[in-house]
């Protein structure tokens, strides 16, 4: 069991649940125009809304917002894409 921010999180089958909601991982990569990998992460959120309001503020965050990045959910759909 996880405690963060007073929610409870545990791992079941290699998905995170937090306190009866199911978290989907997505899979966050960055690149420099050399073709050079910035980040190959996964992240979790719960939904694809969420993963595209959270996930833009991440990337910003990590300050590659003007470099070559995507964000796709674990079915390979693409949420975030800049070039």
């Amino acid at each position: 069991m996880i405690f963060y921010n007073k929610m409870q999180f545990f791992v079941y089958e290699n998905t995170i649940v937090r306190v009866g909601i199911v978290m989907e991982n997505y899979r966050f990569t960055a690149f420099e125009k050399t073709g050079e990998t910035l980040f190959d992460e996964v992240w979790t959120f719960e939904n694809d809304d969420v993963a595209k309001v959270e996930g833009q503020k991440r990337i910003e965050e990590n300050g590659v917002a003007e470099k070559t990045h995507r964000l796709v959910n674990s079915s390979g759909k693409l949420l975030l894409f800049h070039v």
